[in-house]
Order: C-alpha cells, then structure tokens, then sequence
C-alpha cells in the first residue's frame, strides 16, 4: 500500500505540471522582472496542519515558463494527548523541491501555473519514530503582480492541491495520518533583479 500512495502522488503531480504547461501561453506575458529569481514566504496548510513556509524559486527558462522551486518550513500537528487530557500540538519539518510550469498568463498581472515534485518530512519524535518521510505534492497556483512601475517585483500567490506520503503518527492511539491530503498555501514573493 505505500507504494501505491507514493506512485498515485507522483502521477497526480506529473499530471499538474503536464496538464498546465500545455495550456497556450497568452502572449501579452507578465513584465520580464516577474520572471527572475524569487524569495518568498507565505502560509499553509496540510491536510490539519498549519504552517509556515519559505521558498526560492530559479529564474524562469524555456520562454519563460520553467522554473525550479524549493521551499522548507514548520507544520504542526494537532493531536489529542491522552496523558494531559488536552490537544498538543507538535511541530515538524518539511522541505520540497519541484518543477513550476507556466500555464498562461492573463494579462500583464497574473501567471497560472501547476507545480509538482518530492517532499521530505522530518516528522517530530514525540509522535513518531521515523527519521524522515518521503513523498509527493502537486498544486495549482496563481501569482497577482501587485507592483508596476517599481523598481521592486512583489508578487501575491494562492496555491491548491495535494501532498501524500505513507506515514503514520505511530507512537498515538490510532496511528493517525499527518501531512497527507489537501494543501492550501498563500503568501508573497519578492523578484531579485
């Protein structure tokens, strides 16, 4: 069965990427500074978990509509703690690195795009014994220009789709799932010239 999440993942993001990078490009295209190397941060969720994110994003290439884009950050897992009687929540890690492709533009001030790749949990040892967990992630994005005539490129994203892996919170009754289901992100990147 863990095989067949982890090939069911990366299926899903290959389709994302595949299924956004064939759409036609609009030729209007964002201003050539959207397209350089991003930094960013933004908020998330995984399936529950609440987190926090950076993420470095390569220039674009191939017309401008590839790019290659790590992130790291911290979730937290909510869980009921049968000692104390109460939910805890205990913080973990996870890194991705995936490929962006560009869909199309509309206008000059927003990029749709799909991205999909491999993540890497660092699960915390308070709920689980594993050292770290591997998997896929897939999403839809979409990237507001929100400058125009600065010299600064900030841009505004919504991101939805999907992260899996076969891990289990096993040291809790139940052995619940964490980081595994729907995604939702949104944040903001700054464009370095």
């Amino acid at each position: 069965m863990k095989n067949a999440s982890m090939y069911f993942h990366f299926f899903f993001s290959a389709f994302v990427l595949v299924s956004f990078s064939a759409m036609a490009q609009n030729e209007e295209g964002l201003p050539k500074r959207a397209n350089t190397m991003a930094i960013g941060y933004g908020i998330g969720q995984y399936q529950n978990d609440f987190g926090l994110n950076l993420n470095i994003t390569s220039p674009y290439a191939i017309k401008d509509r590839f790019a290659l884009r790590t992130s790291g950050g911290i979730q937290w897992f909510e869980y009921y703690d049968q000692k104390t009687g109460r939910m805890e929540w205990s913080l973990y890690n996870a890194f991705k690195l995936g490929v962006v492709g560009v869909g199309g533009t509309i206008g000059h001030n927003i990029r749709l795009y799909g991205e999909g790749g491999a993540v890497m949990i660092l699960p915390n040892k308070v709920f689980s014994g594993e050292n770290m967990a591997w998997g896929g992630y897939g999403h839809f994005g979409f990237e507001f220009l929100m400058t125009r005539g600065t010299r600064t490129c900030v841009t505004y994203y919504v991101e939805l789709g999907g992260i899996g892996k076969a891990s289990r919170a096993e040291k809790l009754p139940e052995s619940p799932i964490y980081s595994n289901g729907f995604t939702a992100a949104a944040g903001v990147r700054f464009h370095i010239f």
